[in-house]
């Protein structure tokens, strides 16, 4: 482990603090660098958790016995097959790193997840979207957002990365989904944070989750009126969001005034889409608005 290799370099560091190569050499016969190859520390891990006996169940007591540091372990049913696997957090000073610890038929396996460093973790939701064939498992830290498919044999394949994710919001129904709430954008340079909110759902035929809950509400479920309920406490969010470069907001406001237009709400309808003008006067929502205020003749 890495640690262990730090630790074994002290005897051999001079005054400065940096490495005394020919004591070192002396002494072990080889150059420091080699051993990093030797004891890479993503497979030393992966090595000591398949010397761990299936007959034992608690894994992480296994672990620190052998002198590897756990900020956190859980167990969590990751297959949702029933059996639950182990979900660790190993820090070892240098590196913080979020692992699956699973069974096959030959032993124990382990699986890096993702790394923590400067990040701690929220939240773990294991779900499976109605027509996918697997599970998957979301893992909210700090600020980002992982999606991950969790395959029979326990190959895992990622589906969404995200940044700046300040909340989530999951449903499981007649077509999953999951709202994400975003923290805001500090300047230009984080351009990709265009909304201060997301939908998505699961599209089956894609195999992954897409962000077009709204329209697909409308077109394809024929659902309006679940899309003005979807959007009331959504749309105020935009009133402190000051994002020049994104159409998010306009779009939002239109597919709100147009749900309301859908279901004969004509008074919220000339409401919403007047206001969408006033907000947002550039965007080419704006002028589909303006086209449906003015008065015909």
């Amino acid at each position: 482990m890495q640690d262990m290799y730090y630790r074994m370099l002290e005897p051999f560091r001079a005054e400065d603090g940096f490495l005394d190569y020919e004591n070192f050499v002396k002494a072990l016969g080889f150059v420091s660098d080699s051993l990093i190859t030797i004891c890479d520390s993503d497979e030393g891990f992966k090595s000591l958790v398949e010397s761990i006996s299936l007959e034992s169940s608690n894994i992480p007591a296994k672990l620190q016995l052998n002198g590897v540091k756990l900020e956190y372990a859980a167990k969590r049913d990751l297959d949702l097959k029933g059996e639950e696997e182990w979900v660790v957090i190993l820090d070892d000073g240098y590196y913080k790193d979020l692992w699956a610890i699973f069974k096959d038929k030959a032993g124990y396996k382990a699986e890096r997840l993702v790394n923590l460093d400067g990040e701690s973790l929220l939240s773990l939701k294991v779900l499976q979207p109605e027509g996918s064939s697997n599970p998957i498992l979301f893992i909210h830290t700090t600020s980002t957002l992982y999606g991950f498919e969790i395959g029979s044999d326990f190959t895992i394949s990622e589906l969404v990365y995200d940044f700046y994710v300040k909340s989530l919001l999951f449903e499981v129904g007649d077509y999953s989904t999951f709202q994400v709430f975003y923290e805001a954008p500090m300047d230009e340079n984080q351009w990709w944070i265009k909304s201060p909110w997301l939908g998505y759902r699961w599209a089956s035929e894609e195999n992954t989750f897409t962000s077009d809950l709204v329209e697909y509400m409308i077109f394809e479920e024929n659902d309006p009126e679940g899309v003005i309920d979807l959007l009331k406490p959504i749309l105020p969010l935009f009133n402190n969001w000051d994002v020049d470069w994104s159409h998010d907001g306009a779009k939002l406001y239109y597919l709100h005034g147009l749900a309301y237009e859908l279901t004969g709400d004509e008074a919220n309808a000339v409401q919403t889409y007047w206001t969408l003008w006033r907000k947002y006067p550039e965007s080419p929502y704006a002028v589909m608005a303006r086209y449906k205020l003015e008065p015909m003749p």
